[in-house]
């Protein structure tokens, strides 16, 4: 790793890492990668993706037929970078980070996903970044709001950039989406649900998975089941982060039984990226989990299982956050102002009859919403590739 890097300064060559917990976390950067590899300025950087061991292989194959100059290994060596010029982290909350030689190298912190939860900078390290690329307002108002100092003694810079991953999220059209419905075994006829809940021992998969893929089973429609990309992971058993969270490991029968079931799928793997299946979904159901903000893009109905445990007790005992007191906020709850909230497992069915029939309802709240989160919609990539040209002081 460090030799690559020296023969690329050697060449005259920028040094651009892009650090990454996953092989999933690809689909952050994806667009970007791709408008790098079409710019001819790209031949005068040399690029570097680190990730864990286990998904070097898969990350591998991500990135087979970009036309890019680059090198892949382990983030487990970022400390000791010590040849490059921009570094790009997903996570805001690495527990290591490259050291800064010079004034001109900058670390970037571009995120995962919009704010929710409330645990965005738990554990989060001011030392660590330069740089935060931006998504939109709401992002920007949260970062003040958590990090009310950043100005000050931070001395972190804000690049209103945009979300790049959300670049190519369109609207199918009915032909397109009648064959990719049928590609997932599903009836095209029907109104599609999709149920992506996230993945702590609160969350609703959790408290009432069972109910909820029972009464899945009995809807006239077409129903599809995807979890948070953590559900599919392997975790050491010495994990504490997923103690007590269900896993594809733990739920293979229940997961093998649903798809059995007439127009009903139960998502076994991460094979199937939720930008892929959200085009054809008519309403979304969730509990607090981010897929919410990617789904008011497409203007979906959202409905929002509450569960309650995950605010007072999760969070606190997780985070020490009082999950409570940030409940009314957007950028902690996953938008719920531009959905429905139902407190129990008997509202749920009413909820989803009443937004497959009139899906206008809450039209107006999904706009305001969609307004704060996004910068350069649909421009995003171009605009991070653009800003990371100025960063490195041009090619």
């Amino acid at each position: 790793m460090t030799l690559s890097s020296v023969f690329a300064k050697l060449s005259r060559k920028k040094v651009i890492i892009f650090c990454l917990h996953s092989a999933n976390q690809f689909t952050h950067i994806e667009n970007v990668c791709k408008k790098f590899a079409d710019n001819s300025k790209s031949k005068k950087i040399f690029f570097i993706f680190l990730v864990s061991r286990q998904y070097k292989n898969q990350l591998a194959e991500r990135l087979h037929g970009l036309n890019l100059d680059f090198d892949l290994g382990s983030y487990q060596v970022v400390q000791g970078l010590i040849i490059w010029d921009v570094f790009f982290a997903i996570d805001q909350r690495m527990r290591v980070a490259p050291k800064l030689w010079h004034r001109q190298r900058c670390r970037v912190c571009i995120f995962h996903g919009q704010p929710t939860k409330g645990n965005v900078f738990v554990g989060f390290r001011p030392s660590h970044f330069d740089v935060f690329f931006v998504y939109g307002p709401m992002m920007r108002s949260y970062i003040h709001e958590a990090l009310p100092d950043i100005n000050k003694s931070y001395t972190i810079r804000l690049f209103p950039i945009g979300q790049p991953k959300t670049d190519d999220l369109v609207k199918v059209q009915d032909g397109v989406r009648s064959i990719q419905l049928r590609a997932l075994g599903l009836d095209p006829s029907l109104p599609t649900v999709l149920y992506a809940p996230s993945f702590e021992e609160y969350s609703s998969l959790a408290m009432m998975g069972d109910q909820l893929l029972a009464m899945f089973a009995a809807l006239p429609y077409n129903t599809i089941v995807k979890p948070h990309p953590a559900f599919y992971r392997v975790y050491s058993k010495y994990d504490t982060f997923m103690e007590g969270a269900p896993s594809v490991d733990t739920w293979s029968h229940r997961i093998a039984s649903f798809n059995k079931v007439h127009n009903c799928l139960f998502i076994e793997n991460e094979c199937i990226p939720s930008e892929r299946i959200l085009p054809v979904v008519d309403v979304l159901i969730t509990d607090h989990s981010g897929i919410s903000f990617e789904a008011v893009l497409f203007d979906i109905p959202l409905i929002f299982i509450h569960c309650a445990e995950f605010f007072s007790i999760y969070l606190p005992k997780q985070y020490s956050i009082d999950g409570n007191q940030l409940l009314g906020s957007d950028a902690v709850n996953g938008g719920r102002s531009a959905g429905r909230t139902v407190h129990m497992l008997s509202e749920l069915g009413g909820a989803i009859d009443s937004a497959i029939v009139n899906p206008n309802q809450s039209a107006a709240a999904r706009s305001r919403l969609r307004d704060q989160l996004l910068y350069n919609r649909g421009n995003a990539a171009e605009r991070f590739v653009r800003a990371t040209y100025w960063l490195i002081g041009g090619v």
